[in-house]
């Protein structure tokens, strides 16, 4: 386990530096399987890059296979999550299940987004919040009237 730990970090850290991208994003999506399983109910860092890297590149059934279970489980002394790492998850995953015209399973992945308490408003829950709208729209054939849920700060309530 901790030589996958080790192999998805160097992957990462080769990812953010942006140095050999196409050769770092097949072992991302392979530390990203091996060591945190799609099916497990908890959100990691590694799975949010990936399904970054999979939008970004237009893989949209790939990037729906991370995104497509819930994740419920937040633990960020355990995993290193950070607020950030939830709303990318959360809005490319949104985006990915948008390009495969699955509109009520992108909504619920976009409402995810927009409930991060924040002390403020991010460009991802922004877009969002309009993608949101627009697949509302698509799925249900009217817009929505209200808000998706009392859970969504304030602050980003009022800049929406």
């Amino acid at each position: 386990m901790f030589a996958a730990d080790a192999c998805c970090r160097i992957a990462v850290e080769q990812l953010q530096m942006r140095r050999r991208q196409d050769e770092a994003f097949p072992l991302i999506l392979r530390c990203a399987r091996e060591v945190h399983p799609a099916d497990s109910s908890t959100l990691w860092p590694l799975q949010a890059t990936a399904v970054r890297e999979c939008v970004a590149r237009s893989h949209y059934k790939l990037a729906a296979s991370f995104a497509g279970s819930p994740k419920l489980d937040i633990d960020p002394k355990a995993t290193g999550l950070t607020p950030r790492d939830f709303l990318e998850f959360h809005y490319y995953g949104g985006v990915a299940l948008t390009g495969l015209e699955r509109w009520t399973d992108a909504v619920e992945l976009f409402q995810r987004c927009m409930e991060l308490p924040g002390q403020g408003t991010s460009k991802l829950t922004v877009g969002a919040h309009a993608k949101w709208t627009l697949a509302s729209i698509v799925s249900t054939g009217s817009a929505p009237t209200s808000m998706p849920t009392d859970l969504m700060s304030k602050q980003v309530a009022y800049s929406l």
